[in-house]
C-alpha cells in the first residue's frame, strides 16, 4: 500500500488514518490505520567505504524562546557521529553542526540526528547517506579451512618519501582481524607485512552443508 502525503515545514507533525474495507463498496471495515508523519530536515552526504568523511548540518530551533543547551544523538552512532563535545547551543540562530560519517556497509542508508533539551527534540534531522567502494588497488585470492582460524601475510610498500602511519580497516571484521595492530608505521620506500587473521565460521560443518564458500573482504589502508 502506498500513501502519498504532502508534508509540511521541518518540525511539524501530522496524523491521518487511512480505513480499509472488505470490499470496493467500502460496506465492511477490515482495518483502520492512524499514521502520523513527522517532517524533518535532510541532508545527503556521501563517503567511501573504509573512509571517515565530513560534512556539516545548519541547525536552529523553531520554537520561539532563548537558546537551549541540547545533545545529540544520532541512531547509529558507529557510522554517523556528531563532532560536538559535550551540548551545543541551539536557537533561533543558525548553527553549523560537524558530523562524521564512517559507513559499514555499501549503498544507501538513513540516519536520524535529535537534538534533545530537557527530554523534547528541539530538531531532528534526516541524513540520507551513501557509501561507495573506493578503487581497488590490489587483489588477492586465499584459500583457508572452514572453522578453523588461519593467519596470512601480505606486503604493502610505502610509496611515499617519507614515513608514514596507517590505519587499517577490514571490511567484515567477523571473518578477517589484524593479528598484531590496526595501525602500522613504514619508513620511506620501505615494506611491512600485514598480518591477518581469518576465523571462517565458528562451528563444524553439519551433514549436507556446503564445503566451501566465498566471501569478498576489503583491508583499507588509511
Amino acid at each position: 500500500v502506498v500513501v502519498s502525503y504532502r508534508c509540511g515545514v521541518a518540525g511539524s507533525r501530522a496524523t491521518f488514518h487511512v480505513v480499509v474495507y472488505n470490499e470496493r463498496e467500502k460496506i465492511t471495515v477490515y482495518e483502520i490505520w492512524r499514521v502520523t508523519v513527522l517532517t524533518m530536515d535532510v541532508c545527503d552526504v556521501t563517503g567511501l567505504l573504509g573512509q571517515d568523511s565530513k560534512c556539516s548540518i545548519s541547525v536552529r530551533s523553531l520554537a520561539p524562546g532563548p537558546p537551549a543547551a541540547c545533545r545529540a544523538c544520532s541512531s547509529s552512532a558507529r557510522e554517523l557521529s556528531v563532532e560536538v563535545d559535550g551540548s551545543v547551543q541551539i536557537g533561533r540562530d543558525l548553527v553549523s553542526v560537524p558530523l562524521r560519517f564512517s559507513p559499514a556497509a555499501e549503498g544507501w542508508k538513513d540516519h536520524v540526528v535529535n537534538f534533545v533539551s530537557d527530554r523534547k527534540i528541539v530538531s531532528q534531522w534526516l541524513i540520507s547517506a551513501r557509501a561507495r567502494l573506493p578503487a581497488v588497488t590490489k587483489r588477492y585470492e586465499i584459500r583457508v579451512r572452514y572453522a578453523e582460524a588461519s593467519f596470512k601475510k601480505i606486503i604493502y610498500i610505502n610509496p611515499s618519501s617519507v614515513d608514514r602511519t596507517y590505519k587499517l580497516v577490514s571490511s567484515m571484521p567477523s571473518l578477517l582481524t589484524f593479528r598484531m595492530s590496526s595501525t602500522m608505521v613504514v619508513p620511506a620506500r620501505g615494506r611491512q607485512y600485514i598480518s591477518m587473521k581469518f576465523t571462517p565460521g565458528d562451528r563444524p560443518l553439519g551433514a549436507g552443508e556446503a564445503e566451501t564458500s566465498r566471501s569478498e573482504v576489503y583491508v583499507f589502508i588509511n
